[in-house]
């Protein structure tokens, strides 16, 4: 044999069973690989194997397969008169390449003075190796060429089973890893609904990929980039675990966005190069992060626990399409944090100049959107929902600026006519805002908040629980800020009376389980609001 690539080749596993199938056929079997060392010999044929395993057997077997290398049908071999080396031929898909060879032993070839050289280079006795030899004795000349077209068959079919296996293999694991792309990606879109908490879904979005490939840690840098907000502006979200310290890898992550610029390209950092690479001990993927056209920050994954620790395509591909959905996220949520600041400005700019036109009730609205939203969340409320509530609390007395201000600011008993105007406010408030969707779930507060539970209130004299909850909550904050504060047809009544007020009216004016959870809050924050309220009136005036 040569150096030359052969053509009688096995894989590693196709090997182990050909041998077994031509065992149970009685033909021991060699093996070599493509550098000619020889790999394995027969064994487990008792007395046989000296025999088989002769020096002077590994020449002659080297002198019959001198021609198979490069031959496009290796021909039978004859090694010694009456024993055969037959060839089993096939391409391998994957594996290692080796050479098979059956021999087919005939009862002629234990006789002779080929037969005697084997026996004494084996150092075995003629007679005690013909006893052993005779039971795979029983091939004929005329068999051979079968037995060879056979293996060969044989062989091949093994073979052909194996690249099919192994493409199917190949093509399940890429089939499994788009199902989990398409996954992680659905749900990562499923997270983008929220624009509130831009934080929170970029650590999702992280977890998500954590728990999809095999990486010990993946996390988002971010740049100093004024869009992101300064909850997220030089912020570090890690997940996972990093096997050095979080100030180390968090200075290291941050001269890597330092280093790029939005036309920066993904890169694997390798530990002879990248000083981040070197203390995790692997290789670094970093993708950056772009918000709309501007570096946002990057994605960094490295430390990948998987018998291939390389970066793979794969692991490109998806991290580089969850950062887009991060950076389409980010934009989404800058834009929406920017509106919803405005829109509360406007919201804030109107309660304010409600609230200037009558210096009795500066700063009211805001202390009833603080008691409504401390109770709301007393109730049960989360916070979202809470802050809907403190949002109707700013905006209940909207109306008023529809009021005459002769009505607001008389300081004494109004008349039947003066009240009726007063009792328009919720209504008026209602109409101003109806057409602003984003308040459709505050409205009720605005329109309802002076209603009473025994059905004595106004603008439509609802009664019990027919009160949306968000005007029972609301009519209980307005009802005490109104009684602890100086109005102008009275001073503010002592907070003994105004809780024994409300307990008196619990059951008649007020929802009488709100009032009972209102009695139990502790109250030291809408103090500490009055007396601001009061320095601010004092350095007005």
């Amino acid at each position: 044999m040569n150096d030359q690539q052969p053509k009688i080749l096995g894989t590693s596993a196709t090997v182990p069973t050909m041998t077994g199938r031509c065992r149970q056929l009685g033909l021991p079997v060699w093996q070599w690989d493509h550098r000619d060392q020889l790999v394995s010999e027969p064994d487990g044929w008792g007395s046989a194997d000296a025999w088989l395993r002769s020096p002077r057997m590994r020449e002659l077997l080297s002198r019959s397969t001198a021609g198979w290398p490069g031959a496009a049908s290796p021909e039978v071999v004859e090694v010694i008169p009456g024993c055969w080396l037959l060839p089993i031929v096939g391409e391998p898909a994957v594996g290692d390449a080796t050479i098979l060879a059956a021999m087919a032993i005939g009862p002629d070839s234990l006789h002779g003075e080929a037969y005697e050289a084997l026996c004494r280079s084996a150092g075995a006795d003629a007679t005690d190796a013909r006893m052993a030899l005779e039971p795979l004795a029983r091939h004929r000349r005329e068999d051979v060429d079968h037995w060879a077209r056979v293996l060969r068959w044989m062989h091949e079919d093994m073979l052909r089973v194996d690249d099919d296996t192994h493409t199917i293999s190949t093509f399940s694991k890429q089939l499994i890893e788009s199902y989990e792309q398409m996954s992680l990606l659905y749900r990562v879109g499923e997270l983008m609904n929220d624009l509130s908490d831009p934080k929170g879904f970029v650590n999702m979005a992280c977890e998500l990929l954590l728990t999809t490939l095999e990486f010990q840690w993946i996390a988002v840098r971010f740049s100093s980039l004024t869009a992101l907000g300064r909850g997220l502006i030089n912020e570090l979200i890690l997940t996972g675990q990093i096997p050095c310290s979080h100030t180390r890898y968090d200075r290291l992550a941050g001269e890597i966005v330092s280093q790029r610029d939005a036309d920066a390209r993904p890169e694997v950092l390798e530990e002879a190069t990248s000083e981040l690479a070197r203390i995790v001990g692997s290789e670094v993927f970093v993708n950056p992060l772009l918000c709309d056209s501007q570096l946002a920050g990057v994605v960094i994954a490295g430390s990948k626990n998987d018998p291939d620790p390389h970066v793979s395509s794969n692991d490109m591909q998806l991290i580089s399409a969850t950062a887009d959905f991060m950076g389409a996220f980010l934009h989404n949520s800058s834009m929406y944090s920017e509106q919803r600041t405005t829109f509360l400005g406007i919201i804030n700019a109107l309660s304010a100049s409600i609230d200037a036109k009558d210096q009795y009730t500066r700063g009211h609205s805001e202390r009833v959107a603080h008691l409504a939203s401390k109770l709301s969340r007393a109730i049960g409320m989360n916070d979202e929902q809470a802050e809907r509530v403190r949002l109707a609390g700013v905006l209940h007395d909207m109306g008023k600026i529809g009021v005459p201000e002769a009505v607001l600011l008389k300081p004494g008993r109004l008349t039947d006519e003066e009240f009726e105007a007063i009792k328009k406010h919720p209504t008026i408030g209602y109409n101003i805002l109806k057409d602003i969707e984003p308040l459709q779930d505050v409205l009720p507060g605005v329109l309802y908040h002076h209603e009473r539970w025994d059905g004595g209130g106004y603008p439509q004299g609802l009664r019990g629980s027919r009160i949306p909850l968000i005007g029972r909550i609301l009519a209980v904050a307005d009802a005490f800020d109104a009684m602890s504060s100086d109005r102008a047809y009275r001073p503010r009544i002592a907070r003994e009376t105004v809780l024994r007020e409300m307990q008196l009216g619990a059951g008649a004016q007020w929802d009488h389980e709100l009032v009972k959870v209102f009695l139990s809050m502790d109250l030291s924050s809408y103090d500490n609001m009055i007396e601001r309220h009061a320095a601010q009136d004092s350095m007005a005036a």
